[in-house]
């Protein structure tokens, strides 16, 4: 976009016009509330005004993300709309994405350590034998396959490809979620082996269900 600043910067208003416009045009759905589709809007337009500000291709199939999936799904003789079975959505701290039409108000977007995308996941109570069943074999199926990964590396000769993952001893908490699906947020890269918080309390183990 060099020397094209200021078209691009015109392209990428227009392209969020049309959005709140079309945002605005839509009746809320049986399960919706007037309120929360307001909020929405606020916070798209918030979000959109930050946008043009930024150092970002936000038109064109250079765009990345959140801005190519609204790109593709504007631009003429598209075969299949990039938001079937999708719907827009917004989390606490104000980002806009894109969420499986089933998500609902309350659910997480998580990242899946060595997962290319984040995933929408949503609580579930597992009290009992039950769930105490399901925690103990997950720690032991994670421990096991650290442990032979690390020992098939050493045979080869290669070099350890598996990370230095925190192991999940007993007191490890483990969250319980029905997986609803993929998603998208704006500015959200899901993490890599080589990318792990380095603060242990952001991660957690999780049984999906």
């Amino acid at each position: 976009m060099r020397n094209r600043e200021q078209e691009h910067k015109e392209l990428c208003e227009t392209l969020f016009d049309e959005w709140i416009r079309f945002l605005r045009a839509l009746e809320p759905g049986p399960a919706d509330a007037h309120a929360e589709q307001a909020g929405l809007l606020r916070c798209f337009q918030e979000w959109a005004q930050e946008q043009t500000s930024k150092p970002r291709v936000c038109v064109t199939r250079e765009s990345s993300g959140l801005l190519r999936v609204m790109w593709d799904y504007l631009h003429p003789g598209v075969a299949v709309s990039t938001l079937d079975g999708r719907k827009l959505a917004t989390t606490q701290d104000g980002n806009v994405g894109v969420v499986p039409a089933q998500t609902q108000k309350g659910d997480h977007v998580v990242n899946i350590v060595g997962s290319e995308v984040a995933l929408v996941l949503r609580p579930v109570r597992m009290d009992g034998e039950g769930g105490t069943s399901i925690e103990h074999e997950l720690r032991s199926r994670l421990r096991s396959t650290i442990s032979r990964s690390e020992v098939e590396d050493a045979t080869t000769g290669q070099p350890g490809t598996v990370p230095d993952v925190p192991l999940p001893t007993d007191a490890s908490p483990v969250q319980h979620y029905e997986l609803i699906g993929s998603c998208c947020f704006d500015g959200q890269v899901p993490w890599t082996f080589s990318e792990l918080p380095a603060d242990e309390s952001e991660m957690m183990y999780g049984a999906l269900h």
